[in-house]
């Protein structure tokens, strides 16, 4: 075991060193883990089962998926995954390149935060690797090859076994959303059952002083809501004459931030409430007028798949903000005519808050909704489109301009609000990407064994870390694509989008239907600039687990 902590700390040191918060360093980073990869037993002596997943992206960054067959052919298949890419840097200004050094990092946080005294008692004890990427999740990326480099010499894992590690599960997921459909044909080509795939995200305190380790058997769902809203324009000196849409907007998502109503919880455990992400006036320039256009995008967690349910609440609970702040606007109107002692002559108008559905229907009355979300999205793909990108391996160059693709969905809902009239104000609730869905292996009735058998692990775990399970990851991640919902679960909430991306959700033909638990490394700070890994559980105790659930999950007793 000594040797294998060594080449767990060597390779997280070396991954570190390389910044892959951008698709160019990804690409970086995947060639040199191609190279590691083509040395190992098992591809050296089959060089076809290293794939290699692209997906057109400036930078060409991909995914690698490497998969062992053992000596005696079986089906039985257990899928390793981890992430290759990091959050960016921006927060060690002046002096990114901090984030790449673990040993200088030290000695730059011990100045910058001379009084955080956890933070400081972490740095002296030696048990921590510091540096972007350390614990999400290179750390866990080095831990994954380094046992897949053990496991599969010489035929030593009795089933096959695959490594996944993809690019971009800090955006979008792209790097998973590219390799499901080559699972799938891998599944049917080799004739693979996949038992499970086990992720090795981080694990950070839930609460202070936290010592816990976690295996979770689920993770959690990410619904992007878009709230669009169209007022009546008046001029500044008459602002009880329209509906400013800025206001209404800023009324709508002060009522969701943190609104309890729309969390959910499996067996106690409690998604995150929503949170704002961004609130944009559409004011490009100065103007004496009210806003008429306004658009915000909502962060709301979910666990549950009654997607259609989820949203109604989401609608209703935008129709009570919107009750709210007209009730409010009418009695600061009333205050301000008994004030000025002036004649009340304005009926403030009452915003109709509708589902993008709903305004798909209206502005295409001759077809389908479906078929009005689809023209939509194609006029606004064929209006806005980015630069092609060149085949080959070649990096292009990133694209002069480019609109987010939650813009262009606003940009459609305009359009289509366009369409119908615009002769009232009006509040369009919508679903915008990126859609993660949620899954919990203690509702899926179809893994009641392999649920007892992970839990079970878990209780009767003995280390120097306790080992707890939980129900989900709390935190977005690409194990959310390996176990997609029904699509008859899915279906609403395709009509409530207003820019559907083939990517988002990929055919039914191409998904795979794998159980997922995530058992991954122990440390503090992610995504900030004091993110540590505690390099004694990640490089002797996880190790350990790991080759404890295999045993359980193949029934033969895994060493290395």
């Amino acid at each position: 075991m000594k040797a294998l902590a060594t080449r767990i700390r060597q390779l997280t040191e070396e991954m570190v060193r390389i910044d892959s918060s951008t698709s160019y360093g990804q690409r970086e980073l995947a060639d040199l883990l191609t190279r590691i990869l083509r040395q190992t037993d098992c591809i050296q002596k089959q060089p076809a089962n290293l794939h290699r997943i692209q997906a057109g992206l400036p930078g060409n960054p991909y995914s690698l998926l490497a998969l062992y067959r053992p000596p005696r052919a079986i089906p039985e298949t257990i899928v390793l995954c981890g992430h290759i890419d990091t959050v960016g840097v921006d927060e060690f200004a002046p002096t990114p390149e901090m984030a790449f050094d673990p040993l200088s990092a030290q000695d730059w946080l011990s100045n910058r935060y001379s009084s955080d005294e956890e933070l400081l008692a972490d740095i002296r004890s030696g048990d921590f690797m510091f540096g972007r990427g350390s614990l999400d999740m290179k750390g866990g990326v080095a831990l994954l090859i380094a046992l897949f480099e053990r496991l599969t010499a010489n035929g030593r894992f009795p089933w096959n076994l695959a490594l996944l590690l993809t690019f971009d599960e800090e955006g979008a997921s792209t790097g998973m959303r590219v390799a499901v459909p080559h699972l799938k044909q891998l599944q049917q080509e080799r004739g693979l059952d996949f038992k499970l795939l086990i992720n090795c995200d981080y694990t950070s305190p839930l609460v202070a002083a936290d010592r816990n380790s976690y295996i979770f058997t689920g993770t959690i769902g990410k619904l992007l809501i878009g709230i669009s809203v169209f007022g009546m324009s008046t001029h500044a000196g008459a602002p009880f004459e329209g509906v400013n849409a800025s206001a209404l907007a800023g009324a709508i998502v002060s009522h969701l931030e943190g609104n309890h109503k729309l969390t959910q919880h499996v067996k106690g455990e409690f998604t995150p409430p929503p949170t704002v992400l961004t609130l944009d006036g559409r004011q490009l320039s100065y103007s004496v007028m009210t806003p008429s256009q306004a658009h915000a995008y909502v962060n709301l967690f979910f666990v549950h798949s009654n997607f259609a349910s989820y949203f109604r609440e989401v609608v209703n609970e935008v129709r009570r903000a919107s009750r709210l702040h007209l009730t409010a606007l009418r009695r600061r109107y009333r205050r301000f005519i008994a004030k000025t002692d002036m004649k009340a002559t304005q009926h403030l108008l009452k915003p109709e808050v509708i589902p993008y559905s709903e305004l798909a229907r209206r502005a295409s009355p001759r077809v389908s909704g479906d078929r009005a979300i689809v023209q939509t999205a194609e006029r606004v793909n064929r209006d806005d489109a980015e630069t092609e990108l060149p085949a080959g391996d070649e990096a292009p160059k990133p694209p002069q301009s480019k609109m987010d693709i939650r813009q262009q969905a606003f940009a459609g809902v305009t359009r289509a609000m366009m369409m119908t009239g615009w002769s009232r104000p009006t509040v369009i609730v919508s679903v915008l990407p990126p859609f993660y869905p949620a899954y919990a292996m203690a509702v899926d009735s179809q893994v009641a064994q392999l649920f007892s058998l992970v839990r079970t692990f878990a209780r009767e775990w003995k280390g120097a870390f306790s080992l707890r399970q939980r129900q989900f990851y709390p935190y977005i991640s690409d194990m959310s694509f390996v176990r997609m919902p029904r699509s008859s679960k899915l279906r609403p909430l395709l009509g409530e989008m207003p820019l559907l991306d083939p990517s988002e959700l990929p055919p039914v033909a191409s998904q795979v239907s794998i159980p997922v638990v995530n058992l991954g490394p122990w440390g503090k700070g992610a995504h900030t600039v004091q993110e540590r890994v505690h390099l004694g559980f990640l490089t002797e105790e996880l190790p350990r687990m790991y080759l404890a659930l295999l045993s359980r999950l193949t029934g033969s007793k895994v060493t290395i």
